[in-house]
């Protein structure tokens, strides 16, 4: 089957949009790259800066009680309230 003459200039056009809509997207992350890219590496940093204390505020000093005795303490805490 041969194509339509009708579906030629739809299909010139679509050949036409596709790289002109790569263009605009590679233009628009090459500005994303140069003008926001530090402020969000920053605020990604501080991020992973302020999870890192969280999970550090998890973690028991040497002289921490086992995990049966951390239950059991949180046991009996529960029945005193």
């Amino acid at each position: 089957m041969a194509a339509s003459s009708e579906g030629a200039p739809v299909s010139a056009l679509v050949w036409w949009i596709i790289p002109f809509l790569a263009l605009i997207g590679g233009i628009g992350y090459a500005y994303w790259i140069t003008k926001w890219k530090n402020r969000y590496e920053n605020q990604t940093h501080r991020s992973v800066s302020n999870f890192r204390r969280f999970q550090e505020s998890f973690k028991d000093s040497n002289e921490s009680p086992t995990k049966g005795e951390s239950v059991k303490q949180d046991l009996d805490s529960d029945r005193s309230s």
